[in-house]
């Protein structure tokens, strides 16, 4: 079955109804491994949901906002306290939540492309 980009389901669906999630083998996405990251104004279960998405990236998670260690600050909202550290520091990159769904996006294309090779 195949999916126009206007069509993709959201990352854990596909068509046929059932919820998956994305194949291991694939190893996340090329570098993330290098990358530690950290979320700040996340409801409790965007926060589960977001950490799982990280991991399944190839991305380690951080609770804490090490200066020294974390690469990336997802922001539900760009405000609060890790935010205003993380704007100091400027190898720490801010992205929002919609960059992780971006990159989840990119990550099912590979499995639709793959499945249908």
């Amino acid at each position: 079955m195949k999916l126009s980009r206007t069509s993709r389901p959201c990352f854990y669906e596909l068509i046929l109804g059932s919820l998956i999630q994305p194949v291991k083998d694939f190893n996340g996405i090329p570098g993330a491994r290098r990358w530690i990251v950290c979320l700040t104004g996340c409801e409790r279960q965007d926060r589960d949901d977001m950490k799982t998405m990280v991991g399944l990236m190839g991305a380690n998670f951080s609770k804490p906002l090490v200066a020294n260690k974390v690469t990336h600050l997802i922001c539900y909202k760009f405000e609060g306290e890790k935010y205003e550290l993380a704007k100091k520091i400027k190898k720490i990159k801010l992205v929002n939540h919609r960059w992780l769904e971006h990159w989840h996006a990119e990550c099912l294309d590979l499995v639709f492309l793959a499945l249908s090779n």
